[in-house]
């Protein structure tokens, strides 16, 4: 058979690559009591699909995917945006904007749906530096803006640099707003585009300006209200009390993992009021974290519990993760065949309770 160099550069690829193909596949721990096979979302450490893990995933696979403007990548996100004294919902359509994911006509035509991409004010081509900052509307509402130092929006140069000039601005008494002024006349701007498009109502310069002031008003003085009001923290100061059986028998359990060689051992004991009754331990390959360990201890120690006839237990992990993980109802997809088998095996106690210690 004769072999294209791109065939040849596959298997050479694949072939380096499988060291660690073998390390995966060692590293799964399939279930021994025969839990069903269950549907997993790859792409999330949960194994459970989100609409946040989808769009990560669809964003990663798209060899077309946008890549943000120079200006927008070293923007300092925190300062700009999720830290301003505002409502989310402006936060969430400025990050639109500044990602160019906002239907305006220009946008709307590069994805292919049939609008008419002119400016509802103006008639000239929407785009977003148009629709919020050089449309003769929008040039003459940043006028009537009550901010100390006068801001000609129709020189700036685009929609980034006038979010961080506006850091910088100073709104004048006695509109009772002392900043962030921008992200409300921003949303008022967009609110006002989107009445006159899909209601026919149109805004006049001075309805935008005052119901920009007026729900920035609001906003602020409900801020302040709740502020002034007091919350007395409780401080818990011991763990809740919890109904053992007198005659329940203790297992401890815990695990060393060494990161390097991927191997760990794994102890329990169990007691009975401050007796030893029974102990094991346990050495494994391939084992992928300590989290792995610490649920694969669990395992085999209920299946010793069981044979050894004790049909009421404590069992303490150190791993308040695990402890989590166990009374969940979604499973971690590395460790579905484990959990899986700590649920099978759980049904044939009397009654088991998993706490940290």
């Amino acid at each position: 058979m004769l072999l294209r160099g791109s065939d040849v550069w596959n298997i050479t690829k694949i072939i380096a690559l499988l060291p660690d193909l073998v390390k995966e596949i060692m590293a799964i721990k399939p279930s021994e009591t025969g839990a069903p096979d269950s549907y997993v979302w790859y792409p999330a450490a949960s194994g459970t699909y989100s609409a946040r893990s989808g769009y990560a995933a669809a964003l990663e696979s798209n060899p077309n995917k946008p890549v943000l403007p120079i200006a927008t990548a070293s923007l300092n996100w925190n300062k700009m945006i999720w830290n301003v004294k505002c409502p989310p919902k402006q936060k969430l359509l400025i990050w639109k904007i500044l990602h160019d994911a906002i239907p305006t006509g220009d946008n709307l035509q590069r994805r292919g749906v049939p609008h008419i991409a002119n400016c509802p004010h103006c008639g000239e081509y929407e785009s977003i530096d148009h629709l919020f900052l050089h449309c003769p509307f929008a040039t003459r509402i940043w006028d009537l803006a009550p901010i100390k130092t006068r801001f000609d929006s129709a020189s700036c140069t685009g929609f980034v640099t006038t979010l961080e000039v506006s850091s910088l601005w100073t709104c004048l008494p006695p509109t009772g707003v002392t900043r962030d002024i921008f992200f409300w006349i921003t949303w008022t701007i967009w609110m006002a585009r989107n009445q006159r498009i899909f209601e026919s109502r149109s805004s006049t310069l001075m309805d935008v300006i005052s119901i920009a002031l007026s729900n920035a008003q609001e906003w602020t003085r409900a801020q302040g209200d709740l502020s002034s009001t007091q919350v007395t923290p409780t401080l818990i100061t011991q763990s809740p009390v919890i109904s053992i059986p007198p005659d329940a028998i203790v297992c401890n359990t815990d695990v060393a993992w060494n990161p390097i060689t991927k191997a760990a051992g794994i102890g329990w004991i169990f007691t009975a009021q401050d007796s030893q009754l029974q102990q094991g331990s346990e050495s494994h390959t391939w084992i992928q974290s300590a989290f792995q360990a610490e649920a694969l201890v669990v395992r085999v120690a209920l299946s010793h519990a069981i044979q050894l006839g004790y049909n009421k237990i404590w069992l303490r992990s150190d791993s308040l993760g695990l402890i989590k993980a166990i009374v969940s109802t979604s499973k971690p997809k590395n460790l579905y065949g484990i959990l899986s088998d700590v649920e099978t095996l759980s049904a044939s106690f009397i009654s088991l309770l998993f706490q940290e210690p």
